[in-house]
């Protein structure tokens, strides 16, 4: 099965292939879709597994469908999950994050798969919060800022911290609150009053105990980003080069970009006095 499936996900998106071929392979794929809650454990195999350290074993092809199958099952219904699969499903997705954006390369070379994962942490989030996941908002914040890198502590920011992990504040901060409030997003999904109520519930809670600490996060990624441009645009005059050329300059205006986003999405809902 887990062949025919990988051969029906390259079959699919390879343009070069014969159209009724694929549209057999479209059709396969799509009854994994519709019956997601029997594949997401397959397709979480897929999306994680290692040919050596580093090194993911399946093509970004593959990697993407196994993303969309976990949202299928995740998306599908508003129950809480149960023990067993909230278990398993937390305990990658962390150890995942972890190996990769805060430990590795952040899907450098697939980098689509970062919206694409991010979109799959908030609806895990809706399925588990708060009741199966409490520690959902500590257990991220404390991947935003990793470890010191080097004896020395050299990949810090200029005050002595490591910088912030801006690709795990995106699953953090901007996904989850979309889900929950964003119109745009929301009329995507099919409308329910259970996943109406949910919604509301969600939201109260955010309020009551996240607000802060989310909004803390995010105005300290705006910050800091915004302290290392003006100091790379102070090395740049100083060396009469082109400041916006400068590829750390560029990720850094991404950075507060995504912070702004983040802010846009939840000072509608959450105590605005925070800011």
């Amino acid at each position: 099965m887990e062949a025919q499936i990988i051969s029906a996900i390259e079959i699919a998106a390879d343009p070069t292939q014969d159209r009724a071929l694929q549209a057999q392979a479209v059709e396969f794929l799509n009854m994994l879709r519709t019956n997601a809650k029997d594949y997401y454990s397959l397709a979480l195999t897929f999306f994680l597994a290692e040919e050596r350290p580093g090194s993911r074993k399946y093509s970004a092809h593959v990697r993407t469908f196994a993303l969309q199958l976990l949202d299928d099952f995740l998306d599908a219904e508003t129950e809480l999950l149960d023990e067993l699969t909230f278990q398993t499903l937390e305990g990658a997705i962390v150890s995942y994050t972890r190996s990769e954006y805060v430990q590795g390369p952040a899907e450098l070379s697939s980098p689509w798969i970062r919206n694409k994962f991010s979109h799959t942490v908030a609806l895990l989030f809706l399925r588990s919060y708060p009741e199966r996941w409490p520690e959902f908002f500590p257990t991220m914040y404390s991947l935003l800022r990793p470890s010191l890198a080097g004896p020395n502590g050299s990949n810090t920011n200029g005050a002595g911290l490591p910088p912030i992990n801006s690709h795990v504040s995106q699953g953090t901060d901007v996904y989850p609150s979309g889900e929950v409030h964003d119109q745009i997003l929301k009329s995507a999904r099919v409308w329910t009053e259970d996943r109406q109520n949910r919604d509301v519930r969600l939201r109260s809670t955010i309020r009551e105990k996240e607000a802060e600490n989310m909004n803390n996060a995010t105005l300290t990624i705006i910050s800091e980003a915004e302290v290392q441009m003006s100091k790379i645009r102070e090395a740049h005059k100083a060396n009469g080069s082109n400041f916006g050329q400068d590829d750390e300059f560029k990720r850094l205006e991404d950075v507060i970009a995504l912070g702004v986003r983040a802010f846009a999405g939840y000072v509608q809902w959450v105590d605005i006095n925070l800011t």
